[in-house]
């Protein structure tokens, strides 16, 4: 027990003087490059899927738990573990390093924070991972026309808030899209999730507000699905439930009209009945009273 004690207050103290040279003279408000050279900066994105919590229909909103992780190289952040007992990786709290500001472009509730800021894990050779859990409440257009045998396309469009594609290049962290902890809700199945790098040729006259327009543009004309093969889909089947249509309605109205027909020729029928039964009353009565008139003569 003794000796536990002894070589966590070596770690601690190795540490703590790890800490201490690392954010010697660091600033968190300048973005971790040496120079003009080393830009654009590289940050590597990825998303796992945690759970799809709602598909609102009504509202046009898809309202989904997440992992964001984010990746970067900060060359502040080396150091050589043999100078500090060996430790490789450390963990430290976002606020006293350099964040990229990414965020969630097609926010729908104004919320562009993540859920919880965790703390990032820093390696010996100055790669900074984070990933931070979040739960978004996105934009998504929704066509309810063939519901419920309906695709819906919603998409989750990341991108940094204040720095231009020339300072900072987003690239993919996992080539597919990973999904941990999925869990179904209602009728919704998930199908697919790719991710989708938005790229835009270099154009140095252009704002960030503009670039933030020609990298909207970009995204719906390559996210544009090509449907001319369920349109057709859709007219055939349009054509087969005319058809059905029709022959049903033809059929209901022969069936009536061959009913109200019936009705009629039978009508004679009936009330000739009818008359038969009232003469046959009459002669009856007219029996029952000559019984009567005998009986009583007699």
């Amino acid at each position: 027990m003794h000796r536990f004690y002894m070589t966590l207050t070596m770690a601690s103290d190795a540490e703590d003087r790890l800490m201490v040279d690392l954010f010697r003279g660091y600033n968190s408000l300048v973005q971790p490059v040496r120079n003009k050279t080393e830009l654009p900066m590289i940050v590597k994105i990825a998303m796992q899927l945690v759970l799809l919590i709602n598909v609102d229909e009504k509202e046009q909103v898809m309202h989904t738990n997440v992992w964001l992780t984010l990746k970067w190289h900060d060359f502040q952040m080396q150091w050589e573990p043999k100078d500090y007992d060996g430790i490789t990786q450390i963990r430290v709290a976002p606020d006293k390093i350099w964040l990229p500001d990414i965020v969630l472009f097609n926010n729908a509730d104004g919320n562009y924070e993540v859920s919880f800021m965790c703390n990032a894990l820093i390696h010996h050779s100055g790669e900074v991972l984070w990933v931070p859990p979040a739960i978004y409440k996105s934009s998504c257009i929704i066509d309810v026309e063939f519901f419920p045998f309906d695709d819906q396309r919603c998409s989750l469009t990341f991108g940094s808030w204040t720095v231009i594609f020339f300072n900072l290049n987003l690239l993919k962290y996992f080539f597919k899209y990973r999904i941990y902890i999925y869990i179904y809700i209602r009728c919704w199945r998930w199908e697919n999730a790719p991710l989708i790098r938005i790229s835009h040729p270099s154009c140095e006259d252009l704002t960030p507000e503009a670039q933030r327009a020609v990298d909207a543009i970009e995204f719906i004309t390559e996210n544009m699905k090509d449907d001319e093969t369920t349109k057709q889909y859709r007219d055939d089947w349009k054509y087969v439930a005319m058809v059905v249509d029709r022959l049903l309605l033809y059929g209901f109205f022969g069936i009536t009209l061959g009913g109200t027909i019936g009705i009629l020729f039978s009508a004679p029928t009936v009330f000739e009945r009818v008359d038969e039964e009232k003469q046959l009353q009459k002669l009856i009565q007219l029996y029952k009273q000559g019984i009567s008139v005998n009986d009583s003569f007699a």
